[in-house]
């Protein structure tokens, strides 16, 4: 069953949207809370067979532009909250892309034997070393400046 199909049997099941709060609410008029693996809000359809669960921010897609722009890889929550399904904070991704929206990233070390926090980026399977720093902070800062010069998407 496809994502729109999903879409289209929770819309008639009674499933509604406002986009502004980002709160998807239940056939019953409550909102939904129901959080699933990474935090994401999780639609269930028990209605009749089959039985499925669908992401909220999917939903939300859907309610706002339809089943014709339903054509992603993947959406991507832009603030990193995932279960902040406002429409604003929805954007198409690719897994690429949504890697490098991550909170945690991977360009940040610690450095034991020197005490010290490295900073590095990887772009193109190649490692650019950005510094040593005495604070994890400035380490994470000198990271998200590469970030926006290496990282660029449309």
């Amino acid at each position: 069953m496809t994502i729109v199909e999903k879409c289209k049997l929770m819309e008639e099941w009674g499933y509604t949207y406002d986009p502004k709060s980002g709160i998807v609410y239940g056939k019953t008029n409550k909102e939904i809370t129901r959080k699933g693996r990474g935090g994401y809000i999780i639609l269930r359809y028990k209605k009749e067979k089959p039985h499925f669960n669908l992401f909220a921010h999917h939903f939300a897609w859907y309610m706002t532009y339809g089943e014709e722009d339903m054509d992603f890889e993947m959406l991507d929550h832009i603030n990193h909250i995932t279960y902040d399904n406002r429409i604003d904070n929805l954007r198409k991704s690719d897994s690429q892309r949504n890697q490098f929206n991550r909170q945690n990233v991977k360009g940040i070390t610690w450095c034991k034997r020197d005490k010290i926090w490295i900073s590095r980026i990887k772009l193109n399977k190649k490692v650019i070393q950005l510094g040593r720093f005495y604070n994890e902070w400035d380490a994470r800062k000198a990271y998200l400046v590469a970030k926006e010069k290496y990282h660029i998407f449309d």
